[in-house]
């Protein structure tokens, strides 16, 4: 019976010196992807990038990390299926189907969206509802591709879609605007909320002459402007409290400067950029670019290049007149992968001062490089 018992100890202890080794040693042995030359040319690296955004289209999964951190419990929770998980229809997802859309609508490419309309379609019902349960800002994203969409093809169902989504922000516009999250009980407003909602608003507004939405919109980012913003700085803050003006989260946050950005270039055309202050804002941005070009994941106090942050802030500053992107490829081309998938964007936030520390690939940052190569 001693013996037994022995032989148990040994086996479990065994067992679980081979699984933390499974978890934490042997992914360091992992071969590191083989990065594109940044000599490579636009051509061919817009086909890289089309080809690595159609694989992910075709993809099942949600590819943008979602965990904090790469640590032996998250590891065990994820193997467990107790992760943190996204719903598969979220903004990384919608930017990826906005940034194919947007990409083939610029070209005039009616062979890609036709030979992807199935898959892309996976989002919207044949009578123009979400194919999923849509309640939460993040899911405003898929109204641009309603609308890419509808521009391509004049299918109105595509138009009944973008409706429905329009109708929902008004729905939730309040007198402090459209919060990010209803339900939370201390009033928060995050700047990610101006990436997810005023891009759509906009280009609403523009196709079908919404006087309304244009008001919206600018209601806005005026009224992040007016509280979100480090006046020493020039740059926003992850979100502010309404109740009582105090400002919460990190003021150097790569993507939420992003968000902010996005934010800012979808209402250049309706306002001039010294009523927002975004002039301001551009100027304090640029001097954070890294020296190769670029931005961190918190650009001014940290060393690790985030693709997402650099992406989302190249698109805006192109609208804003303060980039033409020439560089863009030479830039990113060392970050992406030889079949065309961008790495080094960092996982999706937890909350204010939540950031993650894990990198990977993303469906966002890929469908917002194709948003820059669609108007180069």
């Amino acid at each position: 019976m001693k013996k037994i018992f022995i032989a148990i100890i040994i086996v479990c202890s065994v067992s679980l010196n081979v699984f933390f080794l499974y978890i934490n040693v042997f992914p360091l042995f992992k071969n590191e992807p083989q990065y594109l030359s940044a000599e490579i040319s636009q051509s061919e690296y817009e086909k890289l990038i089309l080809k690595g955004a159609i694989e992910m289209l075709q993809s099942d999964e949600v590819i943008m990390p979602t965990r904090r951190q790469s640590d032996f419990k998250e590891e065990v929770l994820n193997l467990m299926g107790k992760g943190r998980k996204h719903s598969f229809f979220f903004y990384p997802r919608a930017y990826l189907y906005t940034g194919i859309t947007q990409y083939a609508r610029a070209k005039g490419d009616t062979l890609l969206i036709n030979k992807y309309r199935n898959r892309i379609d996976a989002f919207i019902t044949s009578h123009g509802s979400p194919s999923f349960e849509f309640n939460v800002v993040d899911q405003v994203p898929f109204g641009m591709v309603a609308l890419n969409m509808y521009s391509i093809t004049g299918d109105e169902k595509y138009k009944i879609f973008s409706d429905s989504i329009m109708n929902f922000l008004k729905s939730k516009d309040t007198p402090d605007g459209i919060l990010y999250r209803e339900n939370e009980g201390n009033h928060n407003q995050h700047n990610d909320v101006l990436g997810l909602v005023c891009p759509f608003i906009s280009q609403y507004a523009q196709m079908f002459n919404d006087s309304a939405a244009y008001d919206l919109n600018i209601k806005q980012m005026k009224d992040f402007v007016r509280y979100g913003i480090d006046t020493k700085s020039n740059l926003p803050v992850h979100g502010f409290n309404r109740d009582h003006g105090y400002q919460v989260g990190a003021a150097n946050w790569g993507r939420g400067m992003g968000w902010y950005a996005m934010g800012l270039a979808s209402v250049s055309d309706s306002l001039s950029l010294n009523e927002l202050e975004a002039n301001r804002f551009c100027e304090s941005i640029t001097r954070t670019e890294l020296p190769q070009g670029g931005y961190t994941q918190y650009p001014g106090s940290c060393f690790s290049f985030d693709s997402s942050t650099t992406v989302m802030i190249r698109y805006a500053l192109r609208k804003l007149g303060y980039t033409d992107n020439k560089d863009i490829v030479r830039i990113m081309a060392p970050y992406t992968d030889k079949n065309g998938w961008i790495a080094h964007t960092s996982g999706d936030t937890y909350g204010f001062n939540m950031y993650s520390y894990t990198f990977g690939y993303s469906e966002l940052t890929q469908g917002v490089m194709l948003m820059i190569l669609s108007e180069l």
